[in-house]
């Protein structure tokens, strides 16, 4: 029988390929990432506290 590993706290990552929706950039990434924070923290299920861009 296998074990459900779990992480000590809540733990969570998300990753968003905007390259269909949106134009390449700092200045097109901010607001999506707020709206995306948002929502998420509205339910629940976000309370960031690192934000990462590439």
């Amino acid at each position: 029988m296998s074990t459900l590993l779990r992480a000590p706290k809540e733990f969570g990552a998300w990753y968003w390929d905007l390259y269909d929706y949106a134009a390449p950039g700092l200045e097109a990434a901010l607001p999506i990432a707020a709206r995306m924070c948002d929502v998420l923290a509205r339910r629940e299920l976000l309370a960031p506290s690192e934000l990462k861009y590439n």
